[in-house]
C-alpha cells in the first residue's frame, strides 16, 4: 500500500515546513509507505515552492478554496490512498501506521481522534476535546481530524465538495453510509494558535452556529463571508 499525502496551503510557510520536516524525519520503512507528499498553494508562493522542492515534496498552485485546492491535489496524486493533512497537523509515525492497517483491514477511509498540541490541557481544551470526539463518532468530522481515503472510493463518490468551508462533510457522510469507516484511537495533534487568538469558547461556539447554518441551507459563499470576516476582526 502506498499512500499520497495531500496538504492545503494559503500563506502558511512556516506550518508546512515545520509538517515537512516532521514527515521527511521518519524511519525508511515508514518513508516506503508515501508514495509522495503533494502541497496546493493557493498563493502560488515561491518561498513554498522552494521548501517543496528541499524536502521532496510536490508543489502545485491552485486557487484559493480549500475543497477545490484538495480536488485538485486528489487528482494529481498517484497513490492508491489519499491523505488530506491541514498544514499544522501534528502527526506521528504511528498514525501512517494505523492508516496502513485500516485500509488493509478492509476500510475505505477514515479519520483520527482530535487533540490539542499543549503539554497540558485546560480544563476548556478537555471539554471541548471530548465533545468533538464524540460529535466526530456519530457524526461528522471536519478537516483537521487528518481523512483519509481509498482514491477509487474517492473518485467514485465525489470527493471534497468545491466549496471554502465544510469541503469534506459529503466525502465522511458517504464513508459512513459505506460502513467501511475507520475511527483511530490515534490523535492527531491541533494547533491552538487560532483558538488562543479567537478564545476557546467564542471559536467553538462560533464554529457549531456555521455548522448548524450550512445544515439549514445557509450557502457556503455567504458562510464564507462570515468566516472572513470574522477573522479580520
Amino acid at each position: 500500500m502506498s499512500v499520497s499525502i495531500i496538504i492545503p496551503t494559503l500563506n502558511d510557510e512556516q506550518a508546512v515546513k515545520a509538517l515537512l520536516t516532521c514527515i521527511r524525519a521518519w524511519n525508511d520503512d515508514t518513508q516506503k509507505l508515501i508514495e509522495e507528499i503533494i502541497v496546493v498553494d493557493a498563493t502560488a508562493s515561491k518561498e513554498c515552492q522552494d521548501m517543496c522542492t528541499q524536502h521532496n515534496a510536490k508543489w502545485l498552485s491552485y486557487k484559493k478554496n480549500r475543497g477545490a485546492q484538495l480536488k485538485f491535489g486528489a487528482a494529481h496524486a498517484k497513490a492508491k490512498v489519499l491523505w488530506f493533512l491541514h498544514a499544522d497537523s501534528g502527526i506521528t509515525p504511528e498514525s501512517l501506521s494505523d492508516l496502513n492497517k485500516a485500509i488493509n483491514n478492509g476500510s475505505c477511509g477514515g479519520f483520527f481522534k482530535f487533540k490539542f498540541n499543549s503539554a497540558e490541557l485546560s480544563f476548556s481544551q478537555k471539554i471541548i476535546t471530548y465533545f468533538t470526539n464524540w460529535r466526530s463518532k456519530y457524526f461528522t468530522a471536519y478537516g483537521d481530524q487528518a481523512i483519509f481515503v481509498e482514491k477509487d472510493f474517492y473518485n467514485i463518490h465525489g470527493g471534497h465538495s468545491d466549496q471554502s468551508l465544510f469541503e469534506e462533510v459529503q466525502l465522511i457522510k458517504a464513508l459512513r453510509k459505506n460502513g467501511q469507516l475507520h475511527i483511530s484511537n490515534i490523535p492527531v495533534a491541533v494547533s491552538t494558535r487560532r483558538w488562543d487568538k479567537d478564545g476557546y469558547w467564542k471559536r467553538t461556539l462560533h464554529n457549531r452556529l456555521l455548522a448548524l447554518a450550512y445544515k439549514f441551507g445557509v450557502s457556503t459563499e455567504k458562510l464564507s463571508q462570515w468566516y472572513t470576516a470574522k477573522k479580520v476582526q
